[in-house]
């Protein structure tokens, strides 16, 4: 199984890169004016006032990280790139941090050369960085289709019932057909895995990925809303988790990722505190990326990352 070259041809790069460039000043150009227009607000929200609550938060997208590094190891193994774990974990979490920058393929070019070094050819490369790909993304759309409903994406107190209740109706066929799709896409990959047991391995690794993911933003948003939040926040955060990944104008789904949940939350407190939520939790995930980055550093000595 292949996949086309990660940075792709030069001119494609150069628009990539123009646009998240163009879309990076969009979003500062909002995040100003809504934080002159709720400062205020900002202001007045006391959001370490349960620091149990962030620390929690954390914790489970530690955990989460953790379980996709391991993923990152089986999905290549699937694939028949012979790598060890410690180089698997030490360059994924390493090509996490310029994934902010723009341009977008920095974290691919890295895992690239670092199998190039081990002398994986590129057939087998494209094979693993697909797979890795496509469970993150698979696992993101399972959660979210188990777990979303038509009243967790409008997320308005003031959208028209009839309008809710006309998307519920559509819910069920949406959901069976995400799953229905994502299941036949297994079995496709399932069949023509180098390594099946690697590929059941990975699968499982990205599901619980994602557990602990929904986990992390459900405990986010229920430390600062004032109601108890259901289980569709957490298909909500991977449903804009998803969009944000596949938008190429956006780095790391900054601004994609927001907008949605800032659309899907909005029942659940003030601009300002829903902004909270959002904005709390990706720095969360930035610190995770950091933190995870400087451990496999640590934790593995030069000779296991070649």
């Amino acid at each position: 199984m292949t996949a086309p070259e990660p940075a792709g041809p030069p001119r494609w790069r150069r628009l990539r890169a123009a646009s998240q460039v163009v879309w990076m000043a969009l979003v500062a150009v909002f995040t100003v004016r809504f934080a002159l227009r709720h400062g205020h607000e900002l202001a007045a929200l006391d959001v370490a006032a349960d620091p149990a609550t962030w620390a929690l938060a954390f914790a489970w997208i530690l955990a989460a990280k953790g379980a996709i590094s391991l993923m990152v190891h089986q999905a290549w193994r699937a694939a028949g790139a012979h790598m060890g774990l410690g180089p698997a974990v030490y360059t994924y979490n390493l090509s996490q941090l310029p994934k902010y920058l723009p341009g977008g393929v920095w974290p691919y070019v890295s895992r690239v050369r670092m199998a190039r070094a081990r002398a994986v050819d590129l057939p087998r490369i494209g094979g693993g960085l697909a797979l890795e790909t496509a469970f993150l993304l698979g696992g993101a759309m399972v959660l979210a289709a188990l777990t979303v409903d038509a009243g967790a994406v409008v997320g308005t107190a003031g959208a028209a019932a009839t309008g809710v209740a006309g998307l519920e109706r559509w819910v069920p066929a949406l959901r069976g057909g995400v799953l229905t799709v994502l299941a036949m896409a297994w079995v496709v990959v399932y069949r023509r895995s180098v390594r099946r047991s690697s590929l059941l391995l990975a699968t499982g690794l990205a599901l619980v990925a994602w557990i602990f993911i929904g986990l992390s933003f459900h405990t986010v948003v229920a430390g600062l809303a004032s109601a108890e939040p259901g289980v569709g926040v957490a298909g909500l955060f991977a449903l804009a988790w998803g969009v944000g990944f596949v938008a190429v104008f956006s780095p790391a789904g900054i601004g994609v990722r927001e907008v949605i949940l800032g659309v899907g939350l909005a029942s659940w407190g003030a601009p300002a505190t829903v902004a909270a939520m959002v904005v709390g939790h990706r720095l969360l995930y930035v610190a995770a990326d950091v933190v995870c980055a400087l451990c496999a550093r640590l934790l593995f000595p030069p000779g296991d990352r070649a």
